[in-house]
């Protein structure tokens, strides 16, 4: 099942921590504003994939606050070993894949009718359990209904 979440980051480069200055001017010196934007995009998005994998779609939207803290937290060290401090992550919006979820309906209908089926299969092989005593029973007492008729008649 595939999941997209959309989210906002609001990152800084730490201009008064000297090292982490020297860091991110190495590290993108001579980048363009939008090829940073899009390194620390694509570094956010990964952490992102990876918590999602861990997490079920209903465990996102029951707990939004757990799953910004845990991408928060793996992408904030991976960034500041490059010289950026991310200063806060929100989860804007959970995408769940409209293809799967007809997979996943589709698969309850599927189960649904497994059990539906299984449950007429039992309930014929009762129906045709007591069916079958009856019939024994009926020839039972055709039996003895013979036998009876065999003394009377002395035959």
């Amino acid at each position: 099942m595939r999941t997209d979440c959309f989210g906002t980051a609001l990152i800084k480069i730490p201009g008064s921590d000297r090292k982490l200055l020297a860091t991110a001017a190495r590290n993108f010196i001579g980048k363009t504003t939008i090829e940073i934007k899009e390194s620390v995009r694509e570094t956010i998005e990964a952490h992102q994939r990876a918590t999602i994998e861990t997490v079920t779609i209903q465990e996102i939207y029951q707990d939004r606050k757990f799953f910004e803290k845990e991408v928060f937290e793996n992408a904030f060290c991976e960034l500041l070993s490059v010289g950026i401090s991310i200063v806060s992550y929100s989860l804007l919006e959970v995408k769940d894949d409209e293809k799967s979820k007809r997979i996943q309906n589709a698969m309850i209908e599927r189960d649904a009718r497994m059990e539906n089926a299984e449950t007429m299969r039992k309930s014929t092989e009762a129906y045709l359990t007591e069916l079958n005593r009856q019939t024994q029973l009926q020839d039972q007492n055709i039996l003895r209904l013979n036998k009876k008729l065999q003394e009377s008649t002395g035959l």
